[in-house]
């Protein structure tokens, strides 16, 4: 474990702390940390099992290289300036329980190889400029508990699949771009505490 958060650290992540390749745990969350995350991380960190890097500077593109961790059950890289698209290659992994990528520059769309992840419980996306449509795939997330989509532009209709998710409690999407009539699907989330629509079309 290597747990750094919440200090005054700033500068680069420097790349040599991808030679720890027996860590399990990297938290450097509330730091001023800068630049792009290396992608010797993701390339040589594979026994990585949570990553926290909320609340720093770091900037630039999401690494594709992040799909080779594929023991990671928590990923956490919110409030960063991280820009462009989500990877494709996340869809490698597959141990993924929570995913917070929130309060970034995020562009694009919501991969379809989201619906990979199937062990994923809670995914935060709030806050960046996703846009186009929710892929149907992600009917095939049953364990999800949480999913939010607050302050992004996507945009078209709720899919039916939606009501595959059995599990979920909270599903928030506050002013995005949605249209047209909510599913009748929408009515098997028997568990659902909290939805929220509000400033959409």
């Amino acid at each position: 474990v290597l747990n750094l958060s919440t200090n005054q650290l700033s500068g680069n992540i420097p790349v040599e702390m991808g030679q720890l390749v027996l860590l399990e745990q990297l938290s450097l969350q509330t730091n001023q940390l800068t630049g792009p995350l290396p992608q010797q991380i993701p390339v040589y960190m594979s026994n990585l099992k949570v990553m926290k890097l909320r609340s720093n500077k770091l900037m630039g593109t999401i690494p594709l290289h992040m799909g080779m961790l594929t023991e990671l059950d928590l990923l956490d890289l919110g409030d960063n300036h991280f820009q462009q698209s989500i990877p494709t290659q996340f869809g490698y992994l597959t141990s993924l329980e929570t995913l917070k990528l929130d309060v970034n520059m995020l562009t694009g769309s919501l991969p379809s190889e989201i619906g990979l992840l199937t062990r994923l419980a809670f995914m935060y996306m709030d806050e960046n400029q996703l846009s186009h449509v929710l892929p149907t795939e992600i009917g095939r997330l049953t364990r999800l508990a949480t999913l939010s989509l607050n302050y992004n532009r996507i945009g078209g209709a709720i899919p039916t699949e939606i009501g595959q998710l059995t599990h979920l409690l909270k599903f928030n999407m506050i002013a995005n771009e949605i249209v047209g009539r909510l599913p009748t699907q929408l009515g098997n989330l028997l568990r659902l505490q909290e939805i929220w629509f509000n400033y959409n079309r």
